[in-house]
């Protein structure tokens, strides 16, 4: 393996030659040393330093020399985006103001960083940065879209999925993963020499860091042509989720997309830390790969955080670095890809698993996904949490009934065998103690309300969610579900058990 690692390109090229080995896709990448200009106070290579640093993607960078991979990517020409492109999503008056941040001294900057996001610092170079970064995507999409290189890497930084239409939040000041998935969708993609690429019908935006990304769904909201499919952290503990949500704390499986695009955004969050490999490789074909086969993308564009790798500072989670790559490979059999550096705040990481997403697009070794994990690996909690966001996404994606029968009818047996125990407790709640003998309650007949505004639905879910009650005309529910069945619950419903007197 060591020698593989030093000699790789020289053996990949003579096999190429000899056709002993498979057709390497024409992959490009792009990096810009002028947005290592962007960084914190305390970045001055110490101990201590902001994790989102300008050794992030000088390790990606490096990390695809030593691996020999350079000499097999197209180099592509970075630039800075142009003021149309920044408008296309972002307001013109937010823009302004992220400009004159370019004049500002330290105490007017420090008071822009506090009117944002604690998270948020800034320095004369962070604009120009972000615009940068954002050319980079624009012109690497580009380039894919016209056919001229297979996928595409894109190196750059600071970040952009937390970033809204008027705000900075979370290491992010724009939002340049949504904005190429419009423009994209406008057929406004230009490369740096004037020609214009072709409008696509479908864009699949898939996020794999660890927070959410809560600005590309906003800005993607309502838009039926644009899929946005994120796996996340949402609570730091099941049971103190309402006291402690995980940043940015958006995300729900209930959270589907606007009236014109249901089922477009598809969310699904871990309910507790640590989380590995077989969990993500079961929802990736239990539940991202049926809806993308189905969607059929033209161009997929991957927010690609490795925060949530074993030994991040920030994530909490057990992925192994060198998985990213069988989570990009199926992706980028199905279509074009652009991926693009998010978080991950391990350069150890970093250096691991950005050279495996390189060897994943270019279709070269080693890959090997004779490990892949089963579902019977899976964390219960996990598993639970993939069938609710398959119970949520089924009225708009028939295909993941498909996928998950066998799951979906062990899900019902459990719900049957759960329903059976509520009943037998509320049957012993319904009776008291007198003395030594046991005495039905009397409680007041139930009042007949002749409203359609009765409201028939959980109170655990609903509180949960943070979402409405759904209102459903009484008459309908009191004459199609029987009395036995009356408190009956989904499994996603049932809260979970309180913590113990320790």
């Amino acid at each position: 393996h060591a020698y593989f690692k030093k000699h790789s390109h020289r053996i990949m090229q003579l096999f190429s030659k000899k056709r002993l080995w498979v057709k390497l896709a024409r992959v490009g990448v792009v990096y810009d040393s002028r947005m290592e200009e962007h960084r914190s106070e305390s970045d001055n290579g110490e101990e201590g330093e902001h994790p989102e640093r300008p050794l992030r993607m000088i390790t990606c960078w490096n990390s695809l020399k030593e691996e020999g991979l350079l000499n097999l990517l197209v180099r592509i020409k970075s630039r800075m985006a142009t003021q149309e492109e920044m408008e296309c999503l972002h307001t013109r008056s937010y823009i302004e103001a992220m400009e004159k941040t370019a004049t500002m001294n330290r105490r007017q900057l420090d008071k822009v960083e506090r009117k944002y996001d604690d998270d948020i610092y800034l320095n004369n170079s962070s604009f120009e940065c972000a615009r940068l970064a954002m050319g980079c995507m624009v012109e690497a999409c580009a380039r894919v879209a016209a056919g001229e290189v297979s996928h595409s890497l894109v190196i750059a930084r600071p970040p952009s999925h937390h970033a809204y239409a008027n705000k900075a939040m979370g290491f992010c000041l724009m939002n340049s993963i949504a904005t190429c998935a419009k423009l994209a969708i406008n057929g406004e993609l230009m490369c740096h020499d004037g020609c214009h690429a072709e409008a696509v019908e479908r864009v699949l935006i898939v996020d794999f860091d660890v927070h959410h990304g809560n600005g590309t769904q906003a800005l993607t909201w309502d838009d039926p042509n644009i899929v946005y499919f994120s796996v996340h952290r949402a609570f730091e503990s099941r049971r103190r989720w309402k006291e402690r949500t995980f940043y940015p704390g958006t995300g729900k499986s209930l959270e589907v997309g606007g009236p014109k695009a249901r089922g477009s955004i598809i969310n699904l969050p871990w309910s507790e830390p640590k989380i590995g490999d077989p969990e993500y490789i079961t929802c990736w074909h239990r539940l991202l790969l049926p809806i993308a086969r189905n969607f059929k993308p033209e161009l997929i564009l991957i927010s690609a955080g490795f925060d949530a790798a074993c030994g991040d500072p920030l994530g909490g989670c057990d992925v192994s670095p060198t998985l990213y790559g069988s989570l990009v490979k199926p992706l980028a059999e199905l279509g074009p890809v652009c991926l693009v550096l998010e978080g991950g705040y391990n350069l150890q990481v970093l250096a691991e698993a950005f050279p495996t997403c390189a060897r994943a697009l270019l279709n070269s070794p080693p890959y090997d996904d004779s490990y892949l994990p089963v579902v019977d690996k899976c964390k219960p909690s996990a598993l639970n949490d993939i069938m609710e966001t398959v119970y949520a996404q089924l009225p708009y994606w028939p295909c993941l009934g498909d996928a998950n029968a066998e799951l979906l009818r062990d899900f019902d047996q459990l719900a049957k065998r759960l329903d059976t125990v509520s009943l037998v407790e509320q049957t012993q709640e319904d009776y008291v103690q007198v003395g030594s003998k046991r005495t039905k309650k009397k409680t007041a007949p139930p009042q007949e309300d002749d409203s359609s505004d009765s409201i028939i639905t959980s109170p655990i879910a609903n509180e949960k969610f943070n979402k409405p009650q759904q209102v459903y005309p009484a008459t309908i529910a009191t004459a199609t579900i029987p009395e036995k069945d009356q408190d009956k619950t989904l499994i996603s419903d049932i809260p979970p058990p309180p913590p113990s007197s320790k």
